[in-house]
């Protein structure tokens, strides 16, 4: 009979505990985790579709025209006749890679293009609720015929996408008027950001040559987009405070601003020489916040006109965003915004009200 202490009797019923005890934790850990997946993807709290969504654009909503990939142009355009249901809107484009609703046959009149990032595409909403679709409604030609609205918006654009995207289909397009929307993200450098992510892409080793933890921290957004939403959107409101604490600098001390602005003007120059070349009006919506001091000052001195297109304070604390996570204007917003803009086109004399106006 093996020899047997009181010691070893005690330990085995207190290894065992101590395992169950482990074993429940991890499976109340991994049980609520599922259950916050669950939740997320049913509800979706602070509206992190929106996450979701964006890099379904990126992936699936764009194309690398052979002459881009460039400091001083496009990195990337819409692609004709893309398709997205995303959880809150759909978004279509026709044939040029224009925002469009039903894709309905574009009918002959005075055309007006709209340059500009996401705030020009009204990311979020219907095409049908977008600030430019609402003017194209609710305006005509100064000759009294249909209005025809061009939105060339795309995500992340800076102007100096915009004036390359505007030279290489401005012919196609035959646009009778040009007006760009100026963001203060027009100031960033979207060909840093391009090169840094290429060089992250290339740095990945082939799919057959990567580990086990790299593979599912490239498939968790996928697997679990849910769980990645809420810990995006918890990482972007810390950033957000961060921000808050520096707004009280003024925009041209920050770091930064200076080769920013620079990028920017070479943009605006561009976009204001093309128009010229082919005889267009050309006009800025400035949207920035805060406020981009040059931007006034440029367009003063190159004759271009520029109106006030942000938000009063007194809508800002309107319900005018789509959701916590998504800052982009919601219906509510765009409404706000065609009436500015219709505003500024009939002071333009570019447009004048239709009898089926509201």
């Amino acid at each position: 009979m093996p020899f047997r202490t009181m010691e070893s009797d005690s330990i085995r019923p207190r290894t065992r505990r101590i395992s169950v005890r482990l074993l429940v934790l991890v499976t109340s850990v991994l049980g609520a985790l599922l259950a916050t997946e669950v939740f997320a993807r049913t509800f979706d709290p602070f509206g992190i579709s929106y996450y979701k969504d964006t890099n379904r654009y990126l992936n699936e909503a764009i194309v690398l025209p052979p002459e881009a990939a460039r400091p001083d142009g496009r990195l990337f355009e819409n692609a004709p006749g893309a398709e997205l249901d995303c959880a809150t809107f759909r978004f279509r484009t026709d044939e040029h890679g224009l925002r469009r609703g039903q894709l309905e046959p574009r009918q002959k009149g005075d055309r007006i293009l709209f340059l500009g990032d996401s705030v020009t595409l009204a990311w979020g909403v219907d095409d049908e609720a977008s600030w430019i679709r609402t003017v194209e409604r609710e305006a005509l030609a100064p000759d009294g015929e249909r209005l025809v609205c061009l939105n060339a918006g795309h995500l992340q654009y800076n102007t100096l996408q915009e004036a390359d995207w505007l030279r290489a289909h401005v012919a196609e397009l035959a646009p009778d008027r040009v007006v760009l929307t100026v963001v203060v993200n027009d100031l960033e450098d979207a060909w840093s950001l391009y090169v840094s992510f290429m060089d992250e892409l290339a740095r990945r080793p082939p799919p057959g040559e990567v580990g086990l933890l790299a593979s599912l921290r490239e498939r968790f957004p996928v697997w679990f987009r849910g769980l990645y939403g809420l810990a995006h959107f918890v990482s972007e409101q810390r950033s957000a405070r961060t921000a808050a604490q520096r707004s009280n600098e003024r925009l041209v001390d920050q770091p930064g601003y200076a080769q920013g602005w620079e990028r920017c003007a070479e943009g605006l120059a561009s976009i204001r020489a093309i128009c010229d070349e082919l005889g267009l009006p050309f006009a800025v919506f400035d949207h920035t916040t805060p406020r981009v001091p040059d931007l006034a000052t440029w367009c003063a001195q190159h004759s271009v006109p520029s109106y006030d297109f942000d938000f009063e304070p007194a809508e800002w604390e309107l319900d005018v965003r789509n959701s916590a996570a998504d800052a982009h204007a919601n219906e509510l917003g765009n409404r706000l915004l065609a009436d500015k803009a219709l505003l500024a086109l009939r002071d333009l004399g570019w447009i004048r009200a239709a009898e089926s106006t509201r």
